[in-house]
């Protein structure tokens, strides 16, 4: 998290979420015509050495939320950055990232498997403040035994 001003104003990088604090939310679920029968996520996800981490060998389906930490100044750019491991399946397919705050869809991204390790970046500069406790629904799916990364959803 970043410093702050005498003025107590924000002057670094804030961070939004926290490894640690997403939980499973799949009533929460901006996508439920996605959900396949088989969707199982009890296990394999959580904090990783600071990243939340989605093991899709064990969950092959995972909604999760938390609130956010603080808030996001309106006009200031919030980055969101994902990782993800080689993405690999026994034939073609994709694997699907949403990220929302509140109502607004940050990212809504296909990714093509199969596809080398990765690292995608979003940026967007909301027009008025999100406030703290709004909360941030992460929708991940995809074929195959892969494992993606939340690094940093934080405002400037």
């Amino acid at each position: 998290m970043g410093g702050a001003s005498d003025e107590g104003a924000p002057t670094g990088p804030i961070d939004l979420v926290a490894p640690e604090l997403w939980m499973r939310a799949p009533q929460d679920d901006p996508m439920p015509e996605h959900r396949p029968d088989d969707a199982a996520c009890e296990f394999g996800f959580g904090d990783e050495l600071g990243v939340f981490e989605v093991d899709t060998g064990l969950c092959n389906y995972g909604v999760f939320a938390q609130p956010s930490l603080a808030p996001a100044p309106g006009g200031r750019p919030v980055t969101v950055v994902f990782t993800h491991d080689d993405l690999v399946a026994e034939s073609s397919a994709s694997g699907h990232v949403l990220l929302a705050i509140g109502d607004a869809v940050i990212v809504d991204e296909e990714v093509p498997i199969p596809k080398p390790y990765g690292l995608l970046q979003y940026e967007f500069t909301p027009a008025a403040e999100i406030p703290a406790g709004t909360i941030v629904t992460l929708h991940l799916h995809n074929h195959g035994y892969n494992n993606w990364r939340v690094v940093a959803v934080r405002s400037k």
